[in-house]
């Protein structure tokens, strides 16, 4: 600032009832020279009650001087006259009124709490208790900052007489509440003992929007669902493996009444045409068999991390996540998004926040994933990632390579190509039907990942907002018929992203 303010005069008033005062201010420029014809705004900072100021701005003259004229009203009580100018620093006049006298206060307030203060003050409100959120909100009708050496703070001239609530804050960087105590009731009195005030820490603040990820391992629900797919291996080799096709060629056959073309595929299978189409297959690397590698290789890559991520909503009422993405990989560090096939199970949240804003207490988080729908989105999502719209039957189709099949002559003869891809097309759909019903099976045991614990609620910036989220969770992969659950342990961390 260029210029300043100075108070002529006395910067603490005591007046009776209705008594007046002026309150003259010089304004001088970087010199000390006294700077005219300028203006110069009086306002009361405080509740002044039925106290009146004559003018509220006023002209300088060339000795740099301003006037007003405070007259005080009837009712007791204390408050400050704000006086400021362009390019200076505001200035205060301290007024107290009352009709029974004057007495000094002091106040020691205490603060032992874990917040990043800057600066402990003190503060007075006349006719008010601590319930008002005025004594919280505001710094009082006066206010003052303890020195790094200073133990209390003295309050000159109160008016006796008067009911003060006396506040004691802890402030920060920002001049943010970050911790506050109060006293109800307080009269002043000439050698009164100083009033204590322990300041407490304020509650964190909670409410809002988080976008939080809850990640864990899920090598043992991976484990259970390749078992379930060597068994569909298992029964499809037993059955004949990409001989299946063969059974879906000759079933054709018959349902479009070609009576003679299946008796001769019969025959040409009683004469070795399965042996022959199998191990072709095999060693061109296509058919049943080659889908069980890839379909091994997918699940291997895809299922040992789970991570749902969404919006943790935190309001007076409502405490809930809204799940927006499901990522899964090999471990937590290699995760993938199943949003290209808008896979997102619903969630349920059961906690408690406590006093100071500091916990989130989980006492159960519950994330609806079933395997079913977990794998057949992972399925689908390697099958977009061939065709836009491709599907888990034309997935397997691919991996059985239907396009590139043997097709020896005797086949060829009852079977065309187009015929033969239709019976490959059939099986892949076989398989994927299958695999379906047996992971269906699967979610009675495994119908919903239920965790809890202890989340901490972090402010990072020393306002007390709660910026970040972050938890070690414990619980299971459990559904209604679990004999033994699988134990699941997850990390949980997230950030603000929107105020309440």
């Amino acid at each position: 600032m260029t210029r300043h303010l100075e108070v002529e005069g006395d910067a603490r008033l005591t007046l009776v009832f209705a008594e007046e005062s002026e309150l003259e201010v010089r304004l001088l420029d970087d010199e000390r020279g006294p700077v005219s014809d300028a203006l110069v705004s009086f306002s009361f900072d405080g509740r002044a009650h039925d106290s009146t100021l004559d003018v509220l701005s006023a002209q300088t003259d060339e000795l740099g001087l301003a006037r007003t004229t405070l007259t005080a009203g009837m009712t007791p009580g204390t408050f400050r006259v704000r006086v400021s100018a362009e390019d200076a620093d505001p200035i205060f006049v301290e007024v107290a009124v009352s009709d029974l006298g004057f007495a000094d206060l002091r106040v020691a307030p205490r603060y032992e709490g874990t917040r990043p203060v800057r600066l402990v003050a003190a503060a007075v409100f006349s006719d008010l208790d601590c319930s008002s959120p005025m004594t919280r909100r505001e710094r009082g009708d006066r206010y003052q900052a303890l020195g790094p050496d200073d133990d209390e703070a003295n309050f000159v001239g109160l008016p006796l007489g008067v009911d003060f609530a006396v506040v004691g804050r802890a402030e920060g960087v920002d001049g943010s509440l970050l911790g506050w105590g109060c006293v109800d009731g307080v009269q002043v009195e000439a050698d009164g003992p100083p009033v204590v005030v322990e300041i407490e820490d304020m509650p964190q603040q909670t409410e809002g929007s988080y976008e939080v990820r809850v990640a864990f391992p899920t090598t043992e629900t991976a484990g259970v669902v390749i078992e379930e797919l060597d068994a569909l291996e298992l029964a499809s080799r037993e059955a004949g493996g990409s001989a299946l096709m063969l059974d879906a060629i000759e079933a054709q056959l018959l349902a479009s009444g070609d009576t003679d073309a299946a008796s001769r595929m019969a025959r040409f299978r009683e004469e070795g045409l399965d042996t022959r189409f199998v191990g072709s297959a095999v060693r061109g690397r296509v058919g049943l068999e080659a889908a069980f590698t890839a379909a091994h290789s997918l699940l291997g890559e895809s299922m040992g991390a789970l991570d749902v991520s969404g919006v943790l909503r935190v309001g007076p009422e409502l405490l809930e996540l809204d799940v927006r993405e499901v990522g899964t990989g090999p471990d937590l560090e290699t995760l993938r998004s199943l949003a290209v096939v808008d896979y997102a199970p619903g969630a349920e949240v059961s906690a408690a926040i406590d006093a100071r804003g500091e916990e989130l207490a989980l006492e159960e988080l519950s994330v609806f994933v079933k395997p079913s729908g977990l794998v057949r989105s992972i399925f689908r999502r390697a099958a977009t990632e061939v065709s836009d719209e491709g599907t888990r039957t034309e997935l397997w189709a691919g991996w059985m390579a239907c396009d590139e099949l043997p097709h020896p002559d005797d086949l060829a003869s009852v079977c065309d190509r187009t015929c033969l891809i239709e019976a490959c097309v059939d099986v892949a759909a076989t398989m994927v039907a299958t695999f379906d019903a047996q992971l269906e099976l699967l979610d009675l045991d495994r119908s919903a990942v239920r965790l809890g614990g202890a989340v901490a609620l972090e402010d990072e910036t020393g306002d007390l907002v709660v910026d970040r989220v972050e938890g070690t969770l414990e619980g299971h992969w459990s559904g209604a018929d679990t004999p033994r659950p699988e134990r699941i342990d997850a990390e949980l961390y997230g950030t603000r992203v929107l105020l309440p």
